[in-house]
């Protein structure tokens, strides 16, 4: 949590996940770090002569509720929202280069499958494990973005799946496999989701997977009226 006031600012997290350079980049910076919990104790104490603004849909209710009652709350949006959505030129170009590099990584696993299903045994775990070692081949890479989600045949249909061996499963020649990975370069992160026919695909499936992406397609070129 970070409370900020024209007089201080104070951050409210565990110390000991700062490195005693990024520590003192902070307090140079004028921010002052709390314990993580001691927020819910500090928001009592807000004058009532203050205005608080924050956004009611990302504060959890303990938080909303230990501000006295006669303080007023402005409901809007986070403040640094927009800053950060709003990329400089280095931010943009460096990106660019964060996605070409795993481009490239996804196409290699792509071919990787295509070439080796059915010959040699294949798993979801294992499929996981070789797109890493395609990513880590990359110049500055630095990890997973998030944990892997590589789910064949019906496990695609699970939301946010991800194989243990208790449920990992051998990837066959037929049906369809959803890749849904990412990877952390030093120049940016990366976010790529591809659904891959390991073999004949049959009518119904080309049938629905067409309806989801024209579904997509327009709705990404949807116009919005505002509000």
């Amino acid at each position: 949590y970070l409370l900020m006031t024209q007089e201080e600012i104070r951050l409210y997290a565990n110390e000991k996940a700062f490195s005693q350079e990024i520590k003192a980049s902070l307090s140079k910076d004028g921010v002052t770090i709390f314990p993580y919990d001691q927020v819910y104790e500090d928001v009592k104490k807000i004058s009532s002569d203050k205005k608080v603004v924050l956004d009611k849909e990302n504060v959890n209710y303990l938080l909303l509720k230990n501000i006295p009652e006669e303080v007023c709350i402005e409901d809007a949006q986070n403040l640094t929202l927009l800053p950060k959505a709003i990329k400089n030129p280095v931010e943009v170009e460096n990106e660019k280069i964060a996605h070409i590099k795993d481009g490239v990584a996804v196409t290699k696993f792509i071919y990787w499958l295509k070439q080796n299903v059915g010959k040699r045994t294949i798993t979801e775990i294992s499929a996981a494990e070789h797109l890493l070692t395609l990513r880590q081949a990359q110049e500055h890479f630095l990890d997973n973005s998030f944990d892997p989600i590589i789910s064949y045949g019906e496990h695609a249909a699970m939301n946010h799946y991800s194989a243990t061996p208790e449920t990992d499963v051998v990837i066959e020649p037929k049906g369809l496999l959803l890749a849904d990975t990412g990877g952390h370069y030093l120049e940016g992160s990366t976010d790529i989701t591809r659904t891959i026919a390991m073999g004949e695909t049959t009518y119904e499936q080309k049938k629905f997977f067409t309806a989801v992406l024209r579904g997509t397609l327009n709705l990404a070129a949807a116009s919005f009226r505002y509000g």
